[in-house]
């Protein structure tokens, strides 16, 4: 919102914006009423900026922005604002002002939206460049740094701690694991017992960037019983066909186990899983579960015209 005025209405700042950036008064009047629009604020145009809220404030900043045609877009945390429909619209908008030839640069905590919307990501940490590379790469890596900073300290002190997780078949990286979708793998975890529960369980669980539970394995879901006693145990599991399509998850091992009426919940780190693929400019899934399936197309005879209803 560079530029912006708090004594002036909305109305003066496109304006302003617009004369600050080297354009012709007649140039932004051909495009005020679409900022205006875009920006949602027509009823309060003719309002001082100071009396916006501040997601106004940012609606029409980014509407002045992304409108005045700039060889360079620098977008900061905007989609932090605004309901669903705004934040469409500006993805949207960044998609086209990208396809026209130029530079968009998205400052985001967003990571859906900048492996949605970027071709190149940068990690920044403390202000210094931390890691470049493709958006999934970028977004494992910084969802290991995040692993990393949540210890399974409290699991520690209980009755029950993890040890460690371990992975077979799969590509190890520093920033966590790479499968290919399709590929089977085994993870496991290894865990001491201190105090022996009256029941236990294990739950593997993957989670996509947003935190949605896409898988959840338990032994008791498989009936597989487990029996612990005092010392380390090793479980591991085996998975088939990983339906999952190029993108970056975490996964991570619960441990529940049962003491008579009290629940003990043991987390492990939640470890960046990266499913490798191509994803073309036509072919951004919308999804992460790829299902088996087959096709069959068959062209039929026209039908005629005027079939009586039944």
């Amino acid at each position: 919102m560079a530029g912006f005025h708090p004594e002036l209405t909305g109305r003066e700042n496109v304006y302003l914006n617009g004369a600050i950036m080297g354009m012709a008064r007649e140039e932004i009047r051909r495009k005020f009423d679409e900022i205006v629009d875009f920006a949602g604020v027509e009823d309060f145009i003719d309002t001082p900026i100071k009396r916006y809220s501040s997601g106004m404030q940012v609606r029409l900043g980014f509407a002045v922005a992304a409108h005045l045609e700039p060889d360079i877009l620098l977008v900061d945390e905007v989609l932090a604002v605004g309901d669903a429909a705004f934040q469409k619209k500006c993805l949207g908008k960044m998609g086209d002002v990208a396809r026209e030839g130029r530079t968009v640069i998205f400052v985001s905590h967003n990571t859906a939206a900048v492996r949605e919307l970027c071709s190149r990501a940068l990690l920044l940490d403390e202000g210094r460049l931390d890691f470049e590379g493709t958006p999934n790469e970028t977004i494992a890596r910084y969802l290991s740094r995040r692993a990393s900073a949540t210890s399974t300290a409290a699991g520690n002190r209980s009755g029950i701690a993890i040890l460690g997780q371990f992975f077979q078949g799969v590509e190890h990286t520093p920033y966590g694991i790479t499968v290919e979708p399709g590929t089977s793998f085994a993870c496991g975890v290894e865990f001491e017992v201190r105090d022996v529960p009256d029941e236990m369980w294990v739950n593997l669980e993957i989670f996509s960037v947003e935190g949605i539970r896409l898988v959840h394995i338990r032994n008791d879901f498989d009936g597989i019983q487990l029996s612990v006693g005092v010392g380390v145990t090793r479980v591991q599991v085996k998975l088939e066909n990983l339906p999952l399509l190029p993108h970056s998850y975490t996964l991570r091992f619960r441990l529940v186990a049962q003491y008579g009426a009290r629940m003990q919940v043991t987390d492990g780190p939640e470890f960046p899983v990266m499913v490798t693929g191509q994803r073309g400019e036509q072919m951004r899934y919308q999804a992460f579960v790829r299902a088996q399936h087959t096709w069959d197309i068959q062209q039929l005879a026209s039908r005629k015209q005027g079939c009586k209803g039944v």
